[in-house]
């Protein structure tokens, strides 16, 4: 046995126990049926003995299993009520929150959102992941995604931290060469820098209400990381489509320069929190949540007055 075994891990094998099986255990835990599958796998690696006996019709503890449920249900709900007591009695959050952001965001301003939430929460602990990939909240371990996006998936909780404004942006010697584009149509004879997946930003509305894609005649990268499209526009090569978390440093020193007012999908994405349904209920979760909303407006005021 090794030092890695987790209440998380113990709760599922009891659930499975319980409920005689894993898909009814993921039922009452608001889990996947492989999420708990997953875990129980990691706690009898752990203990180093197999303790449920899977079949295609059944889930039953071995002789392994079943001493050590016996023993570990009067411990679980010991432990379960020691919880809620220390819970009505100190209201303020605590414990471990598992996040996942994405990987921009993350980098320009994750270091300085948790360090202020737990100022304000010192009993709370982080664990957070930079990923692009929207992660099944079921199938993994997160309490909390942040995301940027049009419209979060329908399945989950979400709160709308607040808008991201966007814009196209350039070097002022890539204008000074290039001249400057004075509408989106006019991106047409530049160099530009497109993310992959934002195709919108680079197409217009013709007379009739058509939408209409860019025909680039010049060379334009694609790419789907906006640190290599900002780092490409500092350098002076092309015009790239930037939300505002990653161009008000540079529109601030003048190393970037908006090109016109994106006029034709103004404000189309936001800032979420978005959550398992149950998690809600979790103080901490809450806590973080609530705390995002106001720090971001914080972040907000702070360019506009800059």
């Amino acid at each position: 046995m090794n030092g890695n075994i987790t209440i998380k891990q113990l709760n599922l094998f009891a659930a499975v126990v319980r409920q005689g099986g894993i898909s009814e255990a993921a039922k009452t835990l608001h889990l996947s049926p492989s999420a708990v599958s997953k875990g129980l796998t990691q706690l009898e690696e752990n203990v180093g003995n197999q303790l449920i006996s899977r079949s295609t019709r059944h889930s039953r503890p071995t002789a392994a299993g079943h001493q050590l449920y016996t023993q570990l249900g009067p411990i679980l709900h010991a432990l379960e009520s020691a919880l809620e007591n220390t819970g009505s009695s100190d209201d303020e959050p605590s414990g471990q929150l598992s996040l996942t952001c994405s990987i921009a965001f993350g980098t320009a301003h994750l270091s300085d959102l948790c360090a202020a939430f737990q100022a304000r929460y010192p009993k709370v602990s982080l664990v957070c992941t930079l990923s692009d990939k929207f992660e099944n909240l079921r199938n993994e371990d997160y309490d909390i995604a942040l995301r940027i996006t049009k419209t979060p998936p329908p399945q989950y909780s979400a709160r709308r931290i607040g808008t991201i404004e966007w814009g196209y942006f350039a070097s002022p010697d890539y204008f000074k060469n290039n001249g400057t584009p004075q509408s989106i149509v006019d991106l047409e004879s530049h160099s530009c820098l497109v993310y992959l997946g934002i195709d919108e930003a680079w197409s217009y509305y013709d007379p009739n209400g058509k939408r209409t894609p860019i025909n680039f005649r010049r060379t334009s990268t694609q790419v789907n990381s906006s640190f290599v499209l900002l780092d490409s526009a500092l350098k002076g090569r092309g015009v790239a489509y930037l939300p505002s978390y990653l161009y008000e440093p540079y529109k601030k020193t003048g190393a970037l320069i908006q090109a016109f007012d994106n006029i034709q999908e103004k404000n189309t994405h936001h800032f979420f929190a978005v959550t398992l349904d149950e998690s809600a209920k979790n103080p901490a979760v809450a806590a973080f949540v609530e705390f995002c909303c106001d720090w971001y407006q914080t972040l907000i005021q702070a360019d506009q007055s800059s």
